[in-house]
């Protein structure tokens, strides 16, 4: 549940599905809704970019499609924020269907992703699920800007790119998530080809040496 102080923040990617008339009548009755346009661009990177740089609270929590969020999880995950100053806490959940049964009860995310804090073991296959994801603000100037192509989702950028430049990784084995699968989903269901995976880790280890060039430019 939201607390008075929270921001949901909404980036609209151009949709023609009713979203916006939607999230603007919701916005109408609680300031806490913010509604932002992602502009010309389009594509998940590009709007989590958008997205972020709207947010102002201290801690911030991905958020990308119609999931279920459970087990008070905000307070849950700001609590462990608090204790430990992590700078990035993923935390478990389970799959679950359309109509939001559990695929697998034997196989939280966390043991489905073999989970590992390793920057090295994430970049050459991520174990991270966006959707387990929040980060400190302070994180915000290392991640952003998300890369725009397809070969660096958000949620591998930020959990390599926080383990590299040796920044606080929490994980937190607590269900906080039905994470829903089904047809409509932006994650690629088909694997792809030994030359794709290598060009686009390829892509990636250029970007993640920039960035981390900068980073220690500016320590």
């Amino acid at each position: 549940m939201m607390n008075e102080n929270d921001q949901l923040v909404v980036s609209d990617d151009g949709s023609s599905d009713g979203t916006i008339e939607i999230v603007k009548e919701y916005a109408k009755r609680d300031g806490r809704i913010v509604l932002v346009n992602n502009g010309a661009l389009h594509g998940i990177q590009s709007n989590f970019n958008n997205a972020l740089r709207y947010c102002e609270g201290k801690y911030i929590f991905y958020s990308d499609q119609d999931d279920v969020w459970i087990n008070n999880k905000i307070n849950k995950v700001v609590d462990v924020f608090e204790k430990t100053n992590a700078d990035l806490i993923i935390h478990n959940g389970y799959h679950v269907d359309e109509c939001l049964n559990v695929i697998d009860a034997h196989m939280d995310i966390f043991h489905q992703s073999s989970i590992s804090k390793n920057p090295v073991r994430n970049f050459i296959k991520g174990t991270y699920w966006g959707c387990c994801m929040a980060i400190s603000r302070n994180l915000l100037p290392l991640v952003l800007p998300f890369p725009v192509h397809n070969s660096v989702g958000h949620d591998l950028w930020t959990g390599v790119v926080t383990g590299f430049c040796r920044k606080r990784i929490e994980l937190v084995n607590d269900i906080l998530i039905y994470h829903r699968l089904h047809k409509n989903n932006a994650t690629p269901k088909k694997p792809t080809s030994l030359c794709f995976r290598l060009q686009n880790r390829y892509v990636f280890f250029k970007e993640l040496c920039k960035r981390y060039r900068s980073a220690n430019e500016k320590i």
